[in-house]
């Protein structure tokens, strides 16, 4: 798991194609599973260097928040 940022100044984080579409609501079967040479070619340069050959990417997201016990929990949507 690797956290990083959509829509910033993030050199790990979403490249404009997969902010563009994005559809993580949708069943994992049916959406877009990045290989290193796809995400590459839309800018992250070095990702298979970083992650290894065989790394890919599937995008959700995801929001930090307390409990009314004030726990911190990572919650995230499931396809």
């Amino acid at each position: 798991l690797q956290l990083s940022y959509a829509g910033g100044d993030d050199p790990e984080g979403w490249t404009p194609e997969e902010v563009e579409g994005y559809d993580g609501w949708g069943h994992d079967v049916g959406r877009t599973w990045r290989k290193g040479d796809r995400l590459e070619k839309e800018g992250f340069e070095n990702f298979r260097k970083e992650f290894g050959k065989d790394a890919f990417a599937l995008h959700h997201r995801f929001y930090l928040h307390y409990d009314g016990s004030n726990r911190m929990w990572l919650s995230a949507e499931d396809g």
